[in-house]
């Protein structure tokens, strides 16, 4: 089966069939790798209007064997109902390079680059800020990436010198 738009689609690679028994209504559960996808491409099923649904004739048989009459990406049938993407995107893990200068970070599902605010991050000593010696506000800092689970945000001269200047902050991993 294939997700399409005049301009973007997805075709499904690791989703998989949720429903069991035999029956006019089935259900396939999106895996991981097609759900980033279809959040990366920001012109697909982001309502109604924009998910559509192409199956080549090899999707399923009917009862008897029949193939499925294919439904063509230029004839896609667009969805009678649409349930928009309500989860929050997580912070996982993240790296930092001081020789690089490069913080990636790691995100639970695909983020839209363009809305990072790196002011929004702060480095601490330790895990929490009770607990933290030292801890820095990032004030800034760019990134490139394309619209994915990992994005890289390029530190800033004054950022980078004064997470340096910080001995007890970035030094080690547990720090």
């Amino acid at each position: 089966s294939e997700i399409r738009t005049s301009l973007e689609y997805r075709q499904l690679n690791d989703s998989s069939l949720q429903s069991q028994m035999d029956s006019t209504d089935i259900t396939i559960q999106l895996g991981l790798n097609d759900l980033n996808e279809i959040k990366r491409l920001v012109k697909v099923a982001t309502s109604v209007n924009n998910t559509y649904l192409a199956a080549t004739e090899m999707a399923i048989k009917d009862m008897n064997g029949n193939k499925l009459s294919a439904v063509s990406p230029s004839m896609a049938l667009q969805a009678s109902s649409f349930e928009g993407d309500t989860v929050r995107p997580e912070l996982l893990e993240f790296y930092l390079d001081l020789s690089s200068e490069i913080l990636t970070l790691y995100f639970s599902e695909t983020v839209r680059t363009s809305t990072i605010d790196a002011n929004s991050f702060t480095l601490l000593s330790s895990e929490s800020a009770s607990d933290a010696q030292q801890m820095y506000r990032l004030s800034g800092g760019i990134s490139t990436s394309p619209n994915h689970r990992f994005l890289t945000l390029s530190l800033t001269r004054p950022d980078l010198n004064e997470i340096k200047r910080l001995t007890g902050l970035a030094t080690m991993k547990n720090n």
